[in-house]
């Protein structure tokens, strides 16, 4: 199960005017499933659960079965199911998920 992630952490982290969006986008083979800006990602990988915000360290793991969390850019919560897939994290605040749904 996901643990929530402590929004008021996150709205303090932002107050600071520390805040830089990471680009996100979510792939199906089908289609894009997310495409767009966030302050937080979070997902389950075969090391455990992460959360995901800006100038994360460079990262590629498998995606567990699951829901990935995203925290837009306006504080929107937006869900993709995931059965399986592969993550990318670039050291330019870019993270890419190739996802089987």
């Amino acid at each position: 199960m996901l643990r929530k992630l402590r929004h008021l952490d996150l709205i303090g982290y932002w107050s600071l005017g520390l805040g830089v969006f990471v680009k996100l986008s979510i792939y199906s083979l089908r289609k894009t499933l997310y495409d767009g800006q966030a302050k937080a990602i979070n997902c389950q990988t075969t090391a455990g659960e992460i959360t995901i915000l800006n100038n994360h360290r460079p990262l590629i793991s498998i995606v567990k079965n699951g829901v990935i969390k995203i925290i837009d850019e306006k504080d929107k919560e937006h869900f993709v199911k995931a059965i399986s897939g592969f993550l990318e994290v670039k050291p330019e605040n870019e993270a890419r998920f190739i996802v089987e749904e």
